[in-house]
C-alpha cells in the first residue's frame, strides 16, 4: 500500500469515528449512561468496517494477495462476536 493511500485511509477513519462520536454525544449527552453502550460497541467496529470497505471498494485486487476468503461466514460471525463480547464484558465489570 502506498503512503498516500495509507494516509488517506487513516484520515478518513479518524474523521468518521470522530463524527460518529459527536453524533453519539449529541444524542446521548452522558457518556456513562447505559444508552451509550450500543454506540460504543458500534464504534469498535469502525476500523474493521473501514478496512473491509476500503478493500472492497478501492482495491479489489488486494484480496487475491491475502490468504483470506469470504467463503465461510462462520469466521465473519466469530470475528464480529469476539470484540462485542469483550466490550460487553468490560462494560459489565
Amino acid at each position: 500500500m502506498k503512503k498516500h493511500a495509507l494516509l488517506s485511509f487513516v484520515v478518513v477513519l479518524v474523521l468518521a469515528s470522530w463524527a460518529a462520536q459527536g453524533v453519539m454525544i449529541y444524542f446521548v449527552r452522558d457518556l456513562e449512561s447505559p444508552a451509550s453502550t450500543p454506540w460504543l460497541v458500534g464504534l469498535m467496529f469502525f476500523p474493521s468496517a473501514a478496512a473491509l470497505t476500503y478493500r472492497l471498494v478501492f482495491n479489489r485486487e488486494a484480496f487475491r494477495h491475502v490468504r483470506f476468503g469470504l467463503g465461510n461466514p462462520l469466521y465473519l460471525v466469530i470475528g464480529a462476536l469476539i470484540p462485542a463480547a469483550a466490550a460487553l464484558t468490560a462494560l459489565a465489570v
